[in-house]
């Protein structure tokens, strides 16, 4: 099931008239729905100019909620680099035993079910979607057209965080993605590493960063003597 119903709608410049039990209504709401809505409900929650400054702060200074299994992080890769993706995944393990996290990739497509439907799903659903980045991911019509097209539409709407992971040389800076900020650090790919154990630990403390972020409290503002 899709889980963009709320996060898709653009906070609004002006608010109704309502209170701070509506608005916490309203996050609560949004917040089981989906972790990025918690912080499109701030936005829409500081722009009711009527509730005191104090009090929408401190409405939204709860670190978000991940479902109990953990964030969920969607892969999106060329087949061509299976190998590469197992070796990420084993990476991840530590994250996984803490249920920081939960992973998902089109290789846990199950008989019987309907492949596409299933990749849709989880991209909508997830928190975080990895770009595994080689030349064939960008010449792959479904990575290119259909998962990376759509990870950047939630991206851009504030719904998961899209982190390009740069496995092979290619020429990916010119892409929309290129304005990401990829992983490992600076954006050296992961082949060409003398240790590719080193790597794909900075990978993973990349993600662990951005997980990090996705359930970190906004700090509470200090009330005005």
């Amino acid at each position: 099931m899709s889980m963009t119903s709320h996060s898709e709608e653009e906070a609004p410049t002006t608010c109704p008239t309502t209170n701070s039990s509506e608005v916490r209504r309203l996050l609560i709401q949004i917040e089981t729905e989906h972790l990025a809505g918690k912080r499109a409900m701030y936005e829409y929650a500081t722009t009711a100019s009527h509730l005191e400054e104090t009090t929408l702060f401190r409405l939204v200074s709860q670190p978000l909620t991940p479902a109990p299994q953990g964030v969920e992080v969607f892969f999106s890769y060329s087949h061509k680099d299976i190998v590469l993706r197992n070796e990420l995944e084993k990476y991840l393990s530590s994250l996984k035993r803490q249920s920081r996290i939960i992973s998902w990739h089109d290789g846990e497509i199950g008989a019987g079910k309907e492949w596409d439907r299933e990749i849709e799903e989880h991209i909508d659903r997830a928190h975080v979607i990895l770009l595994l980045i080689r030349q064939d991911f960008i010449a792959s019509d479904y990575c290119y057209e259909r998962e990376m097209k759509r990870a950047l539409e939630r991206h851009k709407k504030g719904e998961a965080r899209v982190v390009p992971i740069i496995l092979r040389p290619a020429h990916w800076e010119v892409t929309p993605f290129g304005m990401l900020q990829a992983l490992p650090t600076e954006a050296k790919p992961v082949t060409l590493w003398k240790d590719r154990d080193e790597a794909f630990l900075d990978v993973v403390r990349g993600i662990q960063k951005v997980v990090d972020k996705l359930t970190t409290a906004i700090p509470i503002k200090e009330e005005p003597q």
